[in-house]
């Protein structure tokens, strides 16, 4: 009986093994688990043998000795040979499993929980035989354990190479984009403005943001009003993305620089900047430096920059924070209603003189001052 005993183990413990076999995760922070179990299974193999080599045997309600059991020796020596064979061979497997194992990751404490309480299960006596659907049962394992950490560390891989990467095709842009633009014709270079725009948002160094800058502006020698508007529109653009404090220190003193320009095409982008650039800047610097450039401009001796300074003036104007330069304003526009350019006087009425009016709310001054001028 106690042999059946021990063959019974030793089934349990091949059942073991195939269940071992079906259900490898095995968690590389939490240690080996298998190789744990093969040393409990070895040393149960180890107390089944001992039991095997002097096996104590009930009978009647009774035991017997060894000398009780000599007669029987042949039939049991050859019975334990083969079951010390069957053990060896257990041993072996084990140890395979244990081997195929160790390159096998449980993906957290929950799997190994899992492998636990089998393992327990399949070396309890008590449950005897079992049938492969049982073990189906036992060996349940979410399919997606481990898939999170794995991915979150595949994502964090990926954006710091994408990072890299488009730091690299930055730099490439900014090396690149000096050399080529001598090269482009005059009427197509506005087409550069893309990458240009790119590279001067994304470069991570002032200084080659602002030589990128100052090509910009000097894209086109003569701008016409169309690519004026294509570069104004790429400045606006530029302006939202870098917020204020890049618009005030890199964009503008580059626009600015024209003021002088030999060509009025150059000097028109600067009046236009002071109307439609105010927006991204901080309000102090409205009402400051930006409305002493627009006044210099009023004074420009191009009929065209003069109506420029006259309706970015008008645009100017909602945007201050406050009317603390409202006496500043108001002859600023007296100067551009007496201006020798029926041009400018026009664009001044219709546009600038009505701003006023809305911004200031002194109507009764303002028709007074009309009168003085009349």
């Amino acid at each position: 009986r106690n042999l059946n005993d021990c063959r019974a183990e030793i089934t349990s413990l091949k059942m073991h093994i195939e269940g071992s076999r079906a259900g490898q995760y095995v968690s590389l922070n939490e240690g080996d688990p298998v190789k744990l179990q093969s040393k409990e299974v070895e040393e149960q193999i180890s107390t089944l043998s001992e039991e095997v080599v002097n096996p104590t045997v009930e009978k009647d309600g009774g035991l017997i000795s060894k000398v009780s059991i000599s007669a029987e020796k042949g039939h049991i020596q050859t019975e334990d040979d083969m079951v010390v064979e069957e053990v060896k061979n257990i041993i072996a497997d084990q140890r395979e499993v244990a081997g195929e194992a160790g390159n096998i990751s449980y993906a957290n404490n929950g799997t190994l929980e899992n492998q636990k309480e089998v393992s327990n299960y399949l070396l309890s006596p008590s449950n005897g035989n079992f049938s492969p659907r049982d073990l189906g049962s036992i060996l349940k394992v979410d399919p997606g354990i481990g898939r999170d950490s794995n991915s979150k560390s595949d994502n964090a891989n990926g954006e710091a190479a994408s990072e890299e990467m488009g730091l690299g095709t930055i730099q490439i842009l900014a090396d690149a984009l000096p050399n080529i633009v001598p090269y482009v014709l005059i009427n197509h270079r506005e087409e550069l403005l893309p990458l240009m725009m790119c590279a001067i948002e994304r470069h991570p160094v002032s200084s080659t943001r602002d030589s990128l800058t100052h090509t910009l502006f000097n894209l086109i020698k003569r701008p016409d009003e169309q690519q004026r508007r294509i570069i104004m529109d790429a400045c606006v653009s530029l302006s939202r993305n870098v917020g204020e404090m890049r618009t005030e220190t890199e964009l503008l003193p580059q626009c600015w620089e024209q003021i002088n320009h030999t060509y009025e095409e150059r000097r028109l982008l600067v009046a236009q900047s002071c109307g439609e650039l105010a927006e991204y800047v901080r309000p102090e610097i409205r009402d400051s430096l930006i409305l002493s450039i627009v006044q210099q401009l009023i004074e420009d001796s191009a009929t065209v920059v003069r109506e420029a300074a006259a309706h970015n003036l008008a645009l100017l104007l909602p945007l201050f924070p406050n009317t603390d330069k409202y006496f500043k304003v108001e002859e600023m526009m007296f100067q551009l209603i007496c201006d020798p350019s029926g041009l400018v006087v026009e664009t001044t009425l219709k546009e600038l003189l009505p701003a006023v009016i809305k911004w200031g709310n002194r109507l009764d001054h303002i028709l007074r001052g009309l009168l003085s001028h009349t």
